[in-house]
């Protein structure tokens, strides 16, 4: 794993030991505009959280989400785009 991608936050890396890996994308209801600190997070209307992690305010563009099943498709086209995706893949066969 990169170590990138490994939090320095401790209290992070203790949750992530128990429950192993986490795939996220940004916290908001459906149709709105993701929230982009954890501030705004719990003044929002998002039920079902069960828990919010601080990790400060962040800006851009949210994550690009596919489904992986063939045949893969988008289902929130992001930071990364269709288009980017399909070229970075036919490089690499």
């Amino acid at each position: 794993c990169s170590s990138d991608l490994i939090p320095d936050d401790e209290e992070l890396r203790t949750l992530l030991r128990r429950t192993g890996p986490l795939a996220v994308t940004s916290a908001n209801s459906h149709g709105q505009a993701p929230c982009t600190s954890a501030q705004e997070l719990m003044e929002s209307e998002l039920i079902g959280v069960d828990g919010v992690v601080d990790g400060g305010t962040r800006s851009g563009a949210v994550s690009t989400v596919v489904d992986s099943r063939e045949p893969w498709r988008i289902v929130r086209e992001g930071a990364l785009t269709e288009a980017l995706i399909r070229a970075t893949l036919a490089s690499s066969n």
